[in-house]
């Protein structure tokens, strides 16, 4: 069954409340590919040169991020950044995230790769709650 969101969890987590470590983004789309490390050159005698390493899935997903929320089970623009922000292995905190699909399908080990671009769909802001939310396309490599 599918759930509307997809999450991440960092070595913090803890589901006792408050519930720490969890970050939940609305998933928009989602694509799986199957990406093979390999590298094909031409020698200089004509033939290909070929190298193949392992192979892995990387989840390319669209999310759709408020720029702030009030809703307490779902996460923002600063949760995400803070998200790709993480890079030090020996820290507390590591890069290494378990990421559970839009499926409920849990990754043990994730890595949020490539670049954080956003681009704003809605700006209005309505009252109390601040209604301003990105699409962010982010890829998800799964070790």
């Amino acid at each position: 069954m599918s759930n509307k969101y997809c999450e991440f969890r960092t070595d913090e987590y803890d589901a006792g409340p408050p519930i720490v470590g969890r970050y939940r983004f609305k998933a928009v789309a989602m694509r799986v590919v199957d990406r093979k490390a390999q590298s094909v050159r031409e020698t200089l005698g004509g033939t290909l040169d070929t190298v193949f390493g392992k192979s892995f899935e990387l989840y390319r997903l669209v999310l759709r991020v408020p720029y702030q929320t009030n809703e307490t089970d779902m996460s923002d623009w600063e949760d995400l950044r803070a998200l790709y922000a993480l890079n030090n292995p020996n820290a507390a905190i590591t890069p290494v995230l378990i990421f559970i699909d839009h499926f409920g399908t849990t990754h043990n080990t994730a890595y949020l790769v490539g670049e954080l671009v956003s681009e704003p769909i809605a700006t209005v802001i309505d009252g109390t709650d601040n209604a301003a939310s990105y699409i962010v396309p982010v890829e998800i490599a799964i070790g």
